[in-house]
């Protein structure tokens, strides 16, 4: 009996290679195109976030710059109102009127001035903004009896029951500089305040690299 090649049937057995990549080789490729896409937009985001502090800090710096030296705030009285039926004999409202700077007149011309005809008294008052509207200087007549104011009107015909005269200026901040801020150096400060101001502020300014996220959205 004949027999079999065994190196025949072997060698016919045998499979040819498989030519197509390997899946553990594509997955490594897939993985490095996703991590090369996912740098590209992180850099993009950083690229916009950079950009958009820097608009944020010329903003900031730019609604800074217009108030840095901006005339200092002001401390006035409270306004004397004037309405029918105050009492205010004619001595203390010429006394106000002093006070304020006005100037008696034999006539008004400008506002600041007032004119004394017995018992009536034509004040040319001054503009003045109030906290809740702007008050035109206007010519205001005022009769007083007897300690009492018993008539007021605009313009000698247009009674009115009330207005103010604008207040008296009792001080401001740091007048003489006319500014609202008196530059010193960090050395002049009480330390007591320079650690009350981080504290409050940012507790851990000593400690990050200068940016902190966690004080910027508080």
């Amino acid at each position: 009996m004949a027999q079999k090649n065994p190196t025949k049937t072997a060698t016919k057995r045998k499979r040819a290679p498989n030519k197509k990549t390997p899946v553990s080789s594509r997955r490594k490729n897939t993985g490095g195109f996703n991590k090369g896409l996912l740098l590209k937009i992180l850099l993009v985001g950083m690229l916009l976030f950079c950009g958009w502090v820097i608009y944020l800090d010329a903003w900031v710096t730019d609604k800074f710059e217009g108030k840095r030296w901006s005339l200092p705030a002001q401390v006035y009285a409270r306004p004397l109102e004037l309405y029918v039926g105050q009492r205010l004999p004619l001595a203390h409202l010429r006394a106000e009127l002093d006070m304020l700077g006005y100037r008696k007149r034999f006539q008004l011309d400008k506002p600041g001035q007032y004119v004394i005809s017995g018992s009536r008294i034509d004040v040319y008052t001054r503009s003045f903004r109030f906290w809740d509207e702007t008050s035109a200087a206007q010519r205001v007549s005022l009769n007083i009896e007897g300690g009492m104011v018993s008539a007021l009107s605009v313009d000698g015909d247009s009674a009115i029951g009330l207005m103010s005269l604008e207040p008296m200026l009792v001080g401001g901040i740091y007048p003489a500089h006319n500014e609202d801020r008196l530059l010193i150096q960090l050395e002049s400060v009480p330390q007591f305040l320079v650690d009350a101001l981080v504290t409050v502020e940012d507790n851990n300014f000593y400690s990050h690299h200068g940016v902190s996220p966690k004080s910027i959205v508080r």
